[in-house]
């Protein structure tokens, strides 16, 4: 399997940014199938949201031809990375926890639905994702 390589933004006081640079994203396949290999999914109504607690904060999205033309699949994709942009808190943790690998898989119906219920969908994977992270740490804390 190839090594993981974790950067890291410097922190900036000046303002809050909403950006998504390439260093939180999976974009090679080998690095999408080894998350899709060694996570655990959840499954919501529209998409499944596979996790690998011994990651980097990076994000993969995969829409299928199932799921329709390239205008639907490339307005899931762009949907599921503005709600990971936007789902930041000022003061606490974002969506994406900074030691999961994440990769979002759209299911068929996503193209159907609306944006409030892509999202409130994809934010209703949260607590297991807080849950799978919590108990890698408990792991961790017992070794």
């Amino acid at each position: 399997m190839f090594p993981r390589q974790c950067k890291r933004e410097a922190a900036s006081n000046q303002h809050v940014t909403f950006a998504f640079p390439k260093s939180r994203r999976l974009r090679k396949r080998v690095e999408i199938v080894g998350v899709q290999r060694a996570g655990n999914a959840v499954h919501t109504r529209y998409f499944v949201v596979v996790c690998d607690v011994q990651g980097c904060g990076r994000l993969g999205i995969t829409v299928s031809k199932k799921v329709g033309n390239a205008v639907n699949r490339n307005r899931v994709k762009r949907l599921v990375r503005e709600f990971v942009r936007t789902a930041r808190p000022l003061d606490g943790p974002d969506w994406l926890a900074s030691e999961l690998d994440v990769v979002v898989i759209a299911k068929k119906h996503a193209v159907s639905a609306s944006t409030a219920q892509l999202w409130s969908d994809i934010a209703s994977a949260q607590p297991a994702m807080a849950k799978m992270v919590a108990a890698e740490r408990e792991r961790e804390a017992t070794s």
